[in-house]
């Protein structure tokens, strides 16, 4: 078996090595679309402390469903508004 990184891995093996210099742990999540392969290709790595890498993504996490609650609010505003307008096709007469 082949143990050579792709191209990509070794990109972000790069990236890894320049913010490990400055931070005390990174994560590094990329996706790229690949026809020739039949879907999406998933790349990660990370560097220092498990812990704290899985808390911050939690919090990551927690603040993206809390920021999508008002887009999905918005949007099921939106969807009201456009359901009114065909309220009279419903009616029977």
């Amino acid at each position: 078996m082949d143990n050579q990184k792709s191209p990509d891995e070794q990109y972000l093996d790069k990236a890894l090595d320049v913010l490990r210099e400055h931070f005390d742990t990174v994560q590094i999540f990329a996706t790229r679309h690949e026809a020739s392969q039949n879907g999406t290709l998933h790349f990660d790595c990370g560097f220092g402390n498990y812990y704290a890498r899985i808390g911050q993504l939690d919090i990551w996490l927690r603040e993206q469903r809390e920021s999508s609650s008002d887009i999905y609010e918005f949007l099921g505003d939106i969807d009201d508004e456009f359901d009114g307008e065909d309220d009279d096709e419903d009616k029977e007469f």
